[in-house]
């Protein structure tokens, strides 16, 4: 199996579009005019607008596309050793907030992204 398909990069880019997805959804509530946490369960007509603005939809569509791609991951790899690739996942939103939303990065932050990166590596490795 070539290493573009492989379960290893399918996870990665399933973590990756996740991502994505949440940093979309964060910009969508950013431009809702109103409190989506007030208005978000108040009627069927506010939930529906929250759904339709574009950036939630897109956001949820990335979610979408995200699970589908998960499918095939678990479909490839032991789930023990597919699921802890998710936690890439706090690397990746921490990076595109800092780039895409001017949130900070922080000493603690950086430190506990490296410590998720070393528990992926090594909960990846073939060590028998």
């Amino acid at each position: 199996m070539d290493f573009f398909m492989s379960g290893y990069s399918l996870a990665i880019i399933a973590v990756i579009i996740g991502s994505v997805g949440q940093i979309i959804l964060k910009i969508g509530t950013t431009s809702y005019p109103g409190s989506i946490a007030n208005d978000f369960f108040s009627s069927i007509s506010s939930f529906l607008n929250i759904l339709f603005i574009p950036q939630i939809f897109i956001g949820l569509a990335c979610y979408a596309v995200s699970a589908l791609l998960w499918i095939v991951v678990l479909s490839h790899l032991e789930v023990s050793k597919a699921y802890p690739i998710l936690g890439l996942s706090y690397i990746f939103v921490l990076l595109l907030s800092f780039f895409f939303l001017g949130e900070s990065l922080t000493l603690t932050k950086t430190l506990g992204s490296f410590l998720i990166l070393f528990g992926v590596v090594l909960i990846s490795l073939k060590v028998s």
